[in-house]
């Protein structure tokens, strides 16, 4: 019998499983955001943010469909090197960023960063987007 490669099967795997959760979250991100209340709505509800993104990944982790996990370091099993993210709450729901605000996810108990994630939303950046400079301005 041929030797059986457990390592591709076990990539093969958790890239399936990341591929099918960043798509659960895109379509989950999109029905929200056609169910968005209007302005007027909002107010006579007191819902004072409407952020699709973050509450997808509410909505996810609540039905146990998120790869969510702690401040990790290296390899994240099923992510490729150029992947790209519509947002922070799809990376955390994929288990690649643990923050939904901050930019920097880090371990509090080692004090080092494990993830960054470059929005380009503030005027100050300079991310020279070759994926090996940038200078970071935020949190």
């Amino acid at each position: 019998a041929p030797a059986v490669n457990w390592q591709l099967i076990v990539h093969q795997t958790a890239r399936a499983r990341f591929l099918e959760t960043a798509a659960l979250y895109a379509r989950t991100k999109q029905r929200l955001q056609a169910e968005a209340p209007t302005q007027e709505e909002r107010e006579e509800k007191g819902i004072r943010s409407w952020r699709p993104g973050d509450l997808a990944h509410k909505e996810l982790v609540g039905a146990n469909k998120a790869l969510e996990q702690r401040p990790a370091f290296g390899h994240v099993a099923g992510v490729r090197h150029g992947d790209t993210f519509v947002d922070r709450a799809q990376m955390k729901v994929v288990g690649l960023h643990t923050e939904l605000e901050s930019g920097i996810s880090y371990d509090a108990r080692l004090q080092l960063a494990c993830s960054i994630a470059m929005s380009g939303g503030y005027e100050t950046d300079k991310d020279l987007r070759d994926g090996n400079v940038f200078e970071y301005t935020g949190q």
